[in-house]
């Protein structure tokens, strides 16, 4: 069941983009099945290469606004980022 300041933020994103209308139903059972898994304390895990590798890690920080961890994130990505870059940059040395 979603809360009411949840139903609120679909209701705003609907005004917004008023084409998404016809997918109210599947925004709101997509947004129900993930609130249910972070109650459960599970986790959504985001991949992608390239651009969608940069859609990923936007999806992930702002689904982490306002959480006290999102410093801790934001050095671990860079970090994880630096070292795939350097990986990256090593092979084609070879």
């Amino acid at each position: 069941m979603l809360k009411l300041s949840t139903i609120d933020k679909i209701d705003e994103l609907l005004k917004r983009y008023p084409a998404l209308e016809i997918c109210r139903d599947d925004l709101n059972s997509a947004v129900a099945v993930l609130c249910e898994g972070f109650r459960g304390g599970h986790k959504l895990l985001t991949c992608g290469n390239g651009g969608s590798a940069a859609d990923s890690m936007h999806i992930v920080g702002e689904l982490m606004k306002g959480s006290p961890i999102l410093m801790m994130l934001n050095i671990l990505l860079k970090i994880c980022n630096a070292a795939f870059l350097q990986s990256r940059l090593s092979v084609r040395q070879l």
